[in-house]
């Protein structure tokens, strides 16, 4: 039988042999000096979530509910992973009939560090492993702003005239491009997480593929 101590030990030369001396190669400052590599980055990568309910983490908590209030911590990577003051999803409401009232702008007049609030899904996981990924090059910016049981139109609009939820989302890139500029961040915009599906599901493939030519134009338009 081997014992705590001797299998502790073995693990620890078998480390050892992999990373040299027990130096991870890809974090060689170890995870304290990685923060704070990350911290004096001045990139600042903004991450959007879109959609309907699971990329709003809707009735995703352990016991069955919407809310998980024992997840609301400390940020889990302060200055590096950032919300607006609004939180993850600054918009207060999470359902369908929420998608005709735009986000009041006094939920998103600051960035501040990312935490959990009441809801598991919003892309709080993603922000984390993202900014781990890039080995401390930049900051990341989490902004959600998915609704429950929301049809296309409902998200993005018709026409050249966009939907509330959309324009929200316009509307915040252009804030935090404003609040990171005046911070001496370079924000530039790395992805669009869309979760959409059921509220369209009886589309045939050509419908949907129309919509999601309007959803690439629509993000296209975010780089100029």
């Amino acid at each position: 039988m081997v014992s705590a101590r001797q299998y502790c030990s073995r693990r620890h030369a078998v480390r050892s042999n992999d990373y040299g001396n027990g130096i991870d190669p890809d974090f060689p400052e170890g995870i304290i000096g990685w923060r704070s590599s990350v911290e004096k980055t001045d990139d600042l990568a903004i991450i959007i979530v879109f959609g309907q309910s699971n990329g709003a983490g809707i009735a995703t908590d352990a016991t069955g509910g919407q809310d998980n209030r024992k997840f609301t911590v400390n940020p889990p990577m302060p200055g590096v992973c950032l919300t607006f003051n609004g939180g993850a999803h600054p918009h207060p409401g999470w359902g369908s009939r929420d998608t005709a009232k735009h986000i009041d702008p006094a939920r998103y007049e600051s960035l501040v560090d990312m935490k959990v609030i009441g809801r598991e899904g919003v892309g709080l996981g993603t922000a984390e492993t993202y900014a781990a990924a890039l080995s401390g090059r930049t900051k990341v910016l989490l902004i959600n702003n998915c609704f429950s049981g929301s049809s296309f139109t409902r998200l993005f609009g018709k026409s050249k005239e966009p939907a509330a939820p959309w324009s929200d989302v316009e509307l915040m890139i252009q804030q935090a491009v404003k609040l990171a500029t005046e911070s001496g961040l370079r924000p530039s915009i790395h992805g669009v997480l869309f979760n959409h599906g059921e509220a369209n599901d009886r589309n045939t493939v050509q419908e949907y593929y129309t919509r999601l030519d309007f959803f690439r134009r629509n993000v296209n338009r975010l780089k100029k």
